[in-house]
């Protein structure tokens, strides 16, 4: 459930903040409404982008999880051949 939570948070707030990002650049030059919908379409992608990185594990690159997966390589080394 949690994951399901991350996934639709994740992709509502980068839609959001990309389409409010195109309507900044659509105040700013005066270009009603093709900023939006281009921010919006961006947002929408990379929310989509970020969706395919957690279900994928990918996420985990850096932050706690990396740092788990160093300390548990260090305790249990992999055997020698």
């Amino acid at each position: 459930m949690g994951l399901g939570f991350r996934v639709a948070i994740e992709l509502v707030v980068c839609t959001v903040v990309g389409a409010g990002l195109g309507y900044g650049f659509d105040v700013w030059l005066g270009s009603r409404p093709f900023g939006m919908v281009i921010g919006l379409g961006f947002g929408f992608a990379a929310g989509v982008t970020t969706i395919y990185r957690v279900v994928k594990g990918m996420d985990e690159a850096v932050g706690l999880g990396r740092a788990s997966r160093e300390r548990e390589t260090r305790q249990n080394p992999p055997a020698k051949d």
